[in-house]
């Protein structure tokens, strides 16, 4: 399984993909006006909920880490402190 060659041919898709979206915006600017107006709202509303996302995101996944090593701290405080050792 070569994971470099499906790689490349994702990449691919995903260009041949978004230059065919271009060109049939572009084509269907050239009959109506509202087009590009239309568009630019689009791509600014997705960006605008891919941003939120991320943010949320990550967001999580930083409460997940505090909350994990919170665990992680109690468990080893407590393992030290039976074990006889100095806890720091």
């Amino acid at each position: 399984m070569n994971t470099i060659h499906q790689h490349r041919n994702r990449e691919v898709r995903l260009i041949v993909g978004a230059f065919t979206v271009l060109g049939a915006v572009a084509l269907i600017a050239t009959l109506s006006p509202a087009v590009p107006l239309t568009a630019a709202a689009l791509v600014g509303v997705v960006l605008a909920v891919r941003l939120t996302a991320r943010k949320v995101r990550e967001r999580r996944e930083d409460i997940a880490d505090a909350l994990t090593a919170t665990q992680w701290r109690a468990e080893h405080c407590r393992s030290a402190a039976h074990a006889g050792q100095e806890v720091s």
